[in-house]
């Protein structure tokens, strides 16, 4: 099991049929921004779950958790972006390579 964060970015996953990984990124609600995820193909890694982040402090950020799964062999490519309440892309670009064995 490997849990990935955002200085993690641009490194190459190897995982195997079945395996779990978690993408653990702090994130503050409050602003309006959130993480939107997106891969090259679903058939290869799916995203299982995401669990809020939940500060300890009001107005400060908390940590989002995704859990992804290896689904079938393959290559795939994990973006996460940042994005305005508004929906315009906001500032942070994470990116994954990942393959299946």
């Amino acid at each position: 099991m490997y849990i990935l964060t955002e200085r993690d970015s641009g490194k190459q996953l190897m995982l195997g049929n079945g395996e779990v990984f978690f993408l653990a990124l702090e994130e503050n609600v409050s602003t309006g921004y959130h993480w939107v995820v997106d891969t090259s193909n679903l058939l290869v890694i799916t995203l299982e779950e995401d669990f809020p982040g939940r500060p300890n402090v009001m107005g400060a950020p908390g940590l989002k958790l995704y859990r992804f799964m290896a689904k079938q062999t393959g290559d795939s490519v994990l973006v996460i972006k940042d994005r305005a309440p508004s929906g315009a892309a906001g500032e942070k670009e994470i990116h994954f390579k990942v393959r299946v064995d």
